[in-house]
């Protein structure tokens, strides 16, 4: 096994991926995650504000608007 390879795990055979992948450690500082909400979803602010509360009542995860910061969670209307 390679330097390259040492810590990471395979996905459908091939892959190679880091077996930690914890997105809030290692894009988010201190779990604090930046967000934005696009204007077309200004009217469901409540809804999202509330959705952000359920996960961090239950988890390490901050959220708070988005400012200067490069990694950021964009709201946004969409199909998927």
């Amino acid at each position: 096994m390679s330097e390259f390879q040492e810590n990471k795990i395979l996905d459908e055979g091939d892959i190679l991926i880091p077996e930690d992948r914890n997105a809030v450690e290692s894009l988010w500082v201190d779990a604090v995650m930046p967000y934005t909400i696009s204007s077309e979803l200004a009217h469901r602010e409540v809804d999202i504000l509330s959705a952000f509360k359920m996960i961090s009542d239950v988890s390490c995860i901050r959220f708070r608007p988005h400012t200067i910061e490069h990694n950021y969670l964009t709201i946004q209307n969409g199909k998927g």
